[in-house]
C-alpha cells in the first residue's frame, strides 16, 4: 500500500477521538496485528528504559489496536483542499520563477492586484496580469504567459 498524506489539526477534536474510539474497540485485523508486532520490535529495541516484563507478544496486542485508530482519526479530521494549496504552490512557483512582482493597488474605491514583470527596456514595468484577487491575478499572468486570451 503506497502512504498517502492528509492534513490534520495538530491537536485531535472530540470527533477524531470519538471515532478512534470505535475503531479500536473491535478486534485488530490480522495485517493491523502483523504491523503491531513489527512496532513492537521497535519499541523493544529503541526504547530508552525497558518495559517492566513486557514480551513481544504483550505489546503488540496493546499496539494492535492504534492503526485502526489511527486511520479512523485521519478519516474523522477536517479535510484540506490539497487541490487548492498544490495550486496556491504553483503559482508562488511561477511568481518565483518568473521573477515577477505581485502588487495591490486601489482604484477609487476598489482595490485589485496587479503582477508586474520588470525589464531593462522601456517600458520597464509591464503588467502581466489584473484580478480582484491575488490569485486571479497571478492565473491572469500565467495565462497570458501561455498565450491565452482572456
Amino acid at each position: 500500500m503506497a502512504n498517502q498524506l492528509a492534513l490534520v489539526p495538530k491537536e485531535p477534536t472530540a470527533e477524531i477521538l470519538a471515532a478512534a474510539a470505535a475503531a479500536a474497540w473491535p478486534a485488530a485485523s490480522k495485517e493491523d496485528i502483523a504491523l503491531a508486532a513489527r512496532a513492537a520490535m521497535i519499541m523493544l529495541h529503541t526504547s530508552m528504559e525497558p518495559i517492566p516484563g513486557a514480551t513481544l507478544q504483550e505489546l503488540a496486542a496493546a499496539i494492535a489496536t492504534m492503526a485502526p485508530a489511527y486511520r479512523a482519526m485521519i478519516a474523522a479530521a477536517p479535510k484540506a483542499d490539497l487541490d487548492a494549496l498544490m495550486l496556491d504552490a504553483e503559482r508562488l512557483d511561477w511568481l518565483e520563477s518568473e521573477a515577477n512582482t505581485l502588487r495591490c493597488m486601489e482604484d477609487s474605491s476598489d482595490i485589485y492586484f496587479e503582477v508586474v514583470s520588470h525589464h531593462m527596456a522601456v517600458p520597464s514595468e509591464r503588467v502581466e496580469g489584473i484580478g480582484k484577487t491575488p490569485r486571479q491575478a497571478i492565473d491572469a499572468a500565467m495565462a497570458a504567459g501561455r498565450g491565452e486570451v482572456g
